[in-house]
């Protein structure tokens, strides 16, 4: 099902297999960044310029969720920042397909196990990864914003361990804590997003996406405007 995923906000996945004991997956090529590289190199991003990559990348996890997949690895790393500013939602290697159980995740990780990057993972993905639905992904897209915005995630500890411990029980600091500048209406969906029940988070990507473009318009930013050449790597 991952072949028949076609939407310019995806990495197209091109065929996957193993050679020798090793899986691979072959993807399309992006010239550019991760939001994880940028967000370090920058310090911290504009929140019109986060507001931009995460809308895009969320644009393209309403497509996944359309086609009930849900992708388990929403992280700033697997969104890529392309020439333009525009952004692509990469790495379907842990989703999970209704058609196949865990798909490719089940060959490459242990049974059982927690899959996912604990920063970026909801609470209930934590608890049963197995059994999450979209609204695990919504989470990620709040925790990967957030990150852009503050420079670090929501929540993090010493170890993987504390950090999926303070994911079960710790609230966020605000956002208005550390940036004044940010819009109150992005801080509450970003909270919307982190929110600890998944029955309390938007109710789809789709409704993320367009929020964020909503605030983007006001802002009267255009995406690419503050992208230089020196933000862009080659991956």
């Amino acid at each position: 099902l991952c072949f028949q995923i076609d939407h310019p906000h995806l990495i197209a996945v091109h065929t996957w297999g193993e050679d020798r004991g090793r899986h691979y997956m072959a993807m399309e090529y992006v010239a550019g960044s991760t939001l994880e590289a940028l967000s370090r190199r920058r310090d911290r991003l504009t929140w019109p310029m986060a507001a931009s990559i995460v809308a895009d990348v969320a644009s393209g996890l309403a497509h996944v969720h359309q086609l009930d997949i849900v992708h388990r690895d929403i992280k700033p790393a697997n969104m890529l920042v392309g020439r333009g500013g525009r952004a692509k939602l990469a790495d379907l290697g842990l989703a999970r397909d209704p058609q196949d159980g865990l798909g490719l995740a089940r060959r490459l990780t242990t049974e059982g196990a927690a899959i996912g990057s604990p920063a970026y993972m909801a609470p209930e993905q934590i608890n049963d990864t197995a059994s999450v639905d979209a609204a695990a992904d919504i989470y990620g897209l709040g925790a990967s914003l957030y990150q852009a915005i503050v420079g670090r995630p929501p929540l993090v500890g010493d170890s993987p361990l504390d950090t999926c411990r303070r994911v079960l029980r710790d609230r966020p600091e605000p956002i208005a804590s550390f940036h004044a500048d940010v819009p109150e209406s992005l801080s509450q969906l970003i909270d919307a997003c982190l929110d600890k029940q998944p029955e309390r988070r938007p109710a789809g990507a789709l409704a993320v996406s367009e929020q964020l473009r909503g605030l983007i318009g006001l802002a009267g930013y255009r995406p690419g405007t503050q992208l230089d050449v020196s933000d862009r790597l080659s991956l």
